[in-house]
């Protein structure tokens, strides 16, 4: 997280997602940091729906639902 000069931080130097598709009509990169927090966000989220039945299995595993989410996400 530190600068050398002008530079940007090392954290903000990484893509998490990148589309060369002309089609796309929004950014065409997504920074890791960024793209890390949408990542956990869903896992989150999908714990909390029981997406794909992964809180049957974080229950299973003796987690409780929000332990899993929090874990998971």
């Amino acid at each position: 997280m530190t600068k050398n000069n002008d530079e940007a931080p090392v954290f903000s130097r990484y893509w998490g997602k990148t589309s060369n598709s002309p089609l796309t009509t929004d950014d065409r990169f997504h920074l890791l940091c960024w793209h890390s927090l949408d990542v956990a966000a869903c896992g989150y989220q999908m714990v909390i729906t029981n997406r794909f039945g992964v809180t049957d299995i974080l229950l299973e595993l003796g987690f409780t639902r929000e332990e899993g989410a929090r874990w998971f996400g």
